[in-house]
């Protein structure tokens, strides 16, 4: 009997914090979450496990980011009101944020006046910011009910078409199975692929285009930025649509200028 074992990442709620989003670009409020790492069998853990760190999810935008716990004066129990989580858990985020929140003003009201260094920063940091997302998606195993018909469709296809082929032409039957076989296996592997594109084009790259959208970057800007990850080796900057980016920052453009 084979059993299924190791470690997983364990994400409890801790409470809820203010901070600044990058994604949104200006302070929210976060469910501030305990990371710890677990023991499971068949993929069931028990416990919350040894800690390994603290991620802050953004309540309006969903991007988590890794926190640390000393940040904050304290952590609210419940969901509240963003100046009233500021003066629980950060009364200094202001001037703890000052450099950055000044440099979004200036997004807002001087964008011509950001030199090259702070473009690239700006640009480059939503795409830091959604990779902790990415990188959650694709470490966890995820079978969806189209990934499920797909693999019952493929082996369906191969035992028909073998059989069939076996039918037909009785000396050809073995590269008949071989053939339907690659088949079979070709219909999976491109639902995976498919599933892992419509999960960036849906929950990635709406909120890239978002944070990205008041910087108004150009198709170079955005090129170089990613040729640096995929150097990092961050899983975003391979799996990332670009068209859709790019489409999608268009469409916001043009919401953003009516």
């Amino acid at each position: 009997m084979f059993i299924f074992w190791g470690r997983k990442l364990v994400y409890r709620k801790h409470g809820y914090v203010a901070d600044f989003c990058p994604i949104c670009r200006e302070p929210r409020a976060f469910k501030l979450q305990r990371v710890g790492s677990a023991g499971h069998v068949y993929n069931i853990s028990v416990g919350e496990g040894r800690l390994v760190g603290y991620h802050r999810s953004c309540l309006t935008c969903s991007t988590p980011v890794e926190s640390e716990l000393s940040t904050y004066a304290g952590v609210a129990k419940a969901r509240a009101a963003l100046p009233e989580l500021m003066a629980e858990t950060y009364p200094n985020l202001e001037s703890a944020w000052r450099d950055r929140l000044a440099l979004e003003e200036r997004v807002r009201t001087a964008l011509p006046s950001l030199q090259p260094e702070e473009r690239r920063e700006l640009i480059r940091d939503p795409f830091i910011a959604l990779s902790t997302k990415v990188e959650r998606y694709f470490a966890s195993s995820r079978v969806n009910w189209r990934d499920i018909l797909m693999i019952l469709v493929a082996f369906v296809v191969m035992i028909i078409g073998s059989v069939t082929v076996g039918m037909i032409e009785p000396e050809d039957s073995n590269y008949g199975i071989y053939f339907f076989m690659a088949l079979g296996l070709a219909m999976v592997v491109w639902q995976i692929k498919s599933t892992s594109r419509r999960y960036m084009v849906r929950q990635i790259v709406p909120a890239l285009a978002s944070a990205l959208a008041p910087l108004k970057p150009t198709r170079e800007e955005i090129d170089a930025t990613l040729s640096e990850l995929h150097k990092e080796q961050l899983r975003l900057a391979s799996k990332l649509p670009a068209k859709a980016l790019f489409s999608r920052l268009g469409e916001t453009g043009k919401s953003t200028a009516s």
